[in-house]
């Protein structure tokens, strides 16, 4: 059959099979319960990983856990050599600050051999 002449009733009825099925919509993550201790709540999360049901729970999350950090000799310790290599790198800078600015108050000398053209063209 070719493109001049009716198509068969197959494809007349293809809108109407297509209809049947609705279209997919994307994906949500489950509803979940609250990870804070003591909060319970139960949420949809807007992002796959939110574990905390609102900012406020979050926030007191990440207090806890910085507490809980620093209260163990391991916590303690990383933190000791976190601070420890905080001051090397600072004084470091601070050498590199005073060895730039001796070489920057010597004078620049500049070779003449880099700004000599080529005599190979007249004029």
């Amino acid at each position: 059959m070719g493109p001049c002449e009716d198509p068969p009733t197959r494809f007349q009825n293809q809108a109407k099979e297509r209809s049947l099925y609705r279209k997919q919509s994307a994906r949500k993550p489950r509803y979940r319960v609250c990870l804070l201790k003591g909060c319970g709540k139960v949420f949809h999360p807007s992002h796959p990983v939110q574990r905390y049901c609102s900012k406020d729970c979050s926030k007191q999350a990440k207090k806890w856990g910085a507490w809980k950090y620093r209260k163990s000799n391991k916590g303690k310790k990383v933190r000791r050599a976190q601070s420890k290599d905080y001051r090397k790198r600072q004084k470091e800078r601070e050498i590199q600050k005073t060895k730039k600015t001796d070489a920057t108050g010597a004078a620049r000398v500049i070779e003449r051999k880099k700004f000599l053209c080529s005599c190979d063209r007249p004029g």
